[in-house]
């Protein structure tokens, strides 16, 4: 009996050293943007090594497009976010026909899938920016050998539980191991899961923006993707993606983050308005350009101190819109800018405030001050605007 303990615990200090060593190594990655600590304890040759054999096998499963119009603007769109994280792999983006599945993938090393299903829910070309940067973005953050490493690490936690219970009755052992393998599923993977996809659409964001692609197209992506996904669902504390008002929620949040990155040219800005190429017979069939919306109106203007050295401009717009920025243009040279990342809905009373250090001595003078908003219409394919007022302060 004593040796058998006496085995046992040697078996206990091992499997501890082993979780000692992985503390250790948790340290020795870590992910972009986020700066998120990571544990990886695969080579990146390997994990390469990996994704190549997995994406050849999903090759061979699925049935690849050969449509050279979807073919062009998934590779084209691609190369770009590739381009802009900095990142040389041997980078891959491959399209394969399923209607059905509104679904994309990545693999490590570079290799990045996207289903046709995916297209009518994109809808534009930075609708689909939004889908390819958020895989691109597992990719350069190496989930796959994050993965790949906290799978070992509950292989040695099984173990360690198997040499724990070793003296007891096998039907009581059986039970722990069951209960653990939930709780490794539940409790372990799927939250690292979601950590991950989180994570990745953070990361996504900053690329889509750096490629010169609108980032509020991620989040009309996913207020689409929750209208068509309803509640056929699984929870989501069962599911390894966030579900898509916790998505949108989220972007929202990091949309300042990314629209810092944001200086695309006019014509990065035509080609994200593009639409999809159409799928089956309604390819042929040109889709019509969206109308030129009009000015929005800036309605309620007015400007109110808020004690004696801070001036807070007010307005409300006439129609819904996705505010990115706002310029505040005052006397004696006063000029104020400020990114935003906000969704306002028709005749939304909002304001922008102009802080003392903006001014001078730190007291806003008396004058003219141009207030200056720039944005994009949720509501007409995300074409620009600019809307202009004028506030007389006394």
């Amino acid at each position: 009996m004593r040796s058998m303990r006496r085995a046992v615990s040697r078996e206990w200090r091992f499997v501890i050293l082993l979780a000692l060593l992985a503390a250790l190594a948790a340290s020795c990655a870590t992910a972009p943007i986020t700066q998120r600590s990571q544990l990886i304890l695969v080579s990146s040759a390997y994990e390469t090594q990996l994704g190549a054999q997995a994406f050849e096998a999903v090759g061979k499963k699925g049935k690849r497009s050969r449509d050279p119009a979807q073919i062009a603007v998934v590779e084209r769109i691609g190369k770009r976010i590739a381009a802009a994280s900095g990142i040389q792999a041997n980078w891959e983006f491959a399209i394969f026909e399923d209607d059905k599945q509104v679904n994309a993938f990545a693999l490590p090393g570079g290799k990045v899938g996207v289903y046709t299903g995916i297209f009518p829910v994109a809808e534009t070309e930075a609708g689909l920016a939004a889908v390819l940067a958020h895989e691109v973005g597992h990719v350069i953050a190496r989930h796959g050998a994050e993965r790949l490493s906290q799978g070992l690490l509950l292989q040695f936690g099984a173990a360690a539980i198997q040499i724990g219970m070793g003296a007891n009755n096998p039907a009581v052992t059986n039970g722990v191991l069951q209960a653990y393998g939930l709780g490794a599923t539940v409790g372990v993977l799927l939250p690292w899961g979601r950590t991950q996809e989180s994570e990745a659409d953070r990361i996504g964001l900053v690329l889509m923006a750096q490629a010169g692609y609108d980032p509020h197209a991620a989040l009309s992506l996913w207020e689409r993707m929750e209208k068509r996904d309803g509640k056929q669902r699984a929870p989501e504390f069962l599911s390894t993606h966030p579900g898509p008002g916790r998505r949108a929620e989220s972007i929202r949040a990091w949309l300042p983050e990314a629209l810092a990155h944001y200086r695309p040219a006019p014509e990065q800005v035509a080609e994200g308005n593009q639409p999809l190429p159409a799928l089956g017979k309604a390819r042929a069939v040109a889709a019509p350009a969206p109308a030129s919306p009009p000015t929005p109106t800036i309605r309620e203007a007015r400007w109110e101190r808020e004690g004696e050295a801070a001036l807070r401009f007010v307005f409300a717009l006439d129609r819904p819109v996705a505010l990115e920025g706002a310029e505040i243009r005052g006397p004696g040279g006063i000029i104020y800018q400020v990114f935003l990342g906000a969704r306002l809905q028709a005749n939304q009373r909002e304001g922008i405030t102009l802080p003392p250090e903006a001014t001078p001595g730190g007291v806003p003078p008396a004058g003219t001050y141009t207030l200056t908003l720039k944005g994009r219409f949720p509501d007409a394919g995300g074409q620009p605007f600019t809307a202009e007022r004028a506030y007389a302060v006394q």
